[in-house]
């Protein structure tokens, strides 16, 4: 089964200002909606196009009955937290499950899709990011720590808790696949002043699509770096990890000029 994402573009209602210039949004789930109309109402016309669909890894599931072993358990997205979710509720189990763990949740998104569940994070670092996760998780040298994530997650937080002695596990309860997208998905990213990607897969799949020429807003330093990688040249990353640097930042941008 693939985890159900929009598919087409949110309603086509603009900003009663003069268009800024033209964005369309790859996130996946609440945080590209969320931005979509705030992007919006700062007078860009903008367009969601989820740049995702994720893909659960179910021979994995099985591993979430060994909970109890683990001292925390991190989480660095909502769809770690959606895999999570639906892991448990295939074996029988919910919130209670996470009994006796402290839970860390890279930032803010992430705990409240975390929170709406029914268990809040013990932990939200200061930046949403794996290296500031890496450096403050109030654990201890020694303690067993549980990542769930997906199987293109990188290596940074991983590397990050072993250098203070934390020993370290990833369960990979999905993967991430990029969208083909549709002719109409595509006529509008071409046309966009900036498109804003989160995820090196969503990168590669506009590249592989669509070419190197769009120019991108990219959520944060690693998939700035995973976009560069690719072969983008015109590469923005945001203030901050988060809807509100991407906004700040995208406010920031002045449209292309025109070719």
């Amino acid at each position: 089964m693939i985890y159900p994402e929009a598919m087409q573009p949110e309603s086509s209602e603009r900003s009663l200002a003069s268009p800024v210039g033209r964005v369309v949004v790859t996130l996946t789930g609440s945080g590209g909606k969320r931005l979509t109309a705030l992007a919006r109402c700062a007078g860009w016309q903008a367009n969601l196009w989820p740049g995702l669909t994720f893909v659960p890894v179910q021979e994995r599931v099985a591993e979430l009955a060994n909970l109890g072993h683990y001292r925390w358990l991190l989480l660095t997205s909502p769809q770690g937290v959606r895999s999570l979710i639906g892991g448990l509720a295939d074996l029988g189990q919910g919130p209670e499950a996470l009994l006796g763990l402290r839970v860390a949740a890279v930032g803010e998104g992430t705990a409240q899709h975390l929170a709406a569940w029914g268990r809040a994070a013990d932990f939200v670092p200061a930046q949403a990011d794996a290296r500031t996760l890496a450096a403050q998780l109030p654990a201890q040298s020694g303690e067993l720590i549980l990542h769930v994530t997906g199987q293109d997650s990188r290596d940074q937080l991983r590397q990050g808790l072993k250098n203070r002695g934390l020993e370290y596990q990833r369960l990979a309860l999905y993967r991430s696949c990029a969208v083909t997208y549709s002719a109409e998905a595509r006529s509008d990213l071409l046309a966009a002043d900036y498109v804003v990607v989160a995820s090196g897969v969503a990168a590669r799949g506009l590249a592989e699509q669509l070419g190197l020429g769009l120019p991108l807003l990219a959520m944060g330093e690693q998939t700035a770096q995973a976009a560069r990688a690719v072969g983008f040249g015109w590469v923005e990353q945001a203030q901050s990890p988060s809807v509100e640097g991407l906004l700040r930042s995208l406010n920031s941008l002045a449209p292309r000029p025109p070719v």
